[in-house]
């Protein structure tokens, strides 16, 4: 009977403990939630007011290079303008005639033999190009050897496009 009082005893002195360590584990689990929770949100605090001083940081850059812009195209037009005068004063003075620079007589030496070298390369991408393609990957392949060479030179499409009717160029 001693040993089955003893018994229940240990047993409760067992289940005590074991009851102790739980709810201790628990209260030190959620005290670590707590601290956890509570640093999560002032880490997130910081960040926040760090956000905000660099968006307004970076508006204020934005607002002084749109200021800045503003005055160097002041400058630019007023400059431009004057120079406009001064060129409209001259002509009257001089009685000269203006030239057009969208007209082929300004082309210098350099400027044909760039159109040279750009006709050269184009015509080169043709002749490369298989003889067997359909007219349709023959078309295609044509629009994309005509990219590739505007970009290759740095012009546009209608640059080009002008410099292949002038040398009668229709592929």
């Amino acid at each position: 009977m001693k040993k089955v009082v003893l018994a229940v005893v240990f047993l409760a002195i067992i289940v005590a403990l074991s009851y102790y360590s739980a709810s201790t584990h628990k209260e030190q689990t959620q005290v670590a939630y707590e601290h956890g929770r509570q640093e999560s949100a002032h880490q997130i605090e910081s960040l926040n007011k760090r956000y905000n001083l660099l968006a307004d940081s970076i508006a204020q850059q934005e607002v002084e290079a749109a200021k800045l812009v503003w005055q160097r195209e002041l400058a630019y037009r007023s400059a431009y303008d004057s120079l406009v005068k001064a060129s409209n004063i001259e002509e009257s003075k001089t009685g000269s005639r203006k030239v057009d620079f969208n007209s082929d007589a300004h082309l210098t030496e350099d400027g044909l033999l760039r159109h040279k070298q750009i006709l050269g390369y184009y015509k080169k991408r043709y002749r490369d190009l298989p003889k067997d393609l359909s007219p349709y990957e023959k078309k295609v392949a044509l629009a994309e050897i005509r990219d590739e060479t505007a970009r290759k030179f740095s012009i546009s499409l209608e640059e080009f496009d002008k410099i292949r009717t002038e040398n009668k160029l229709d592929y």
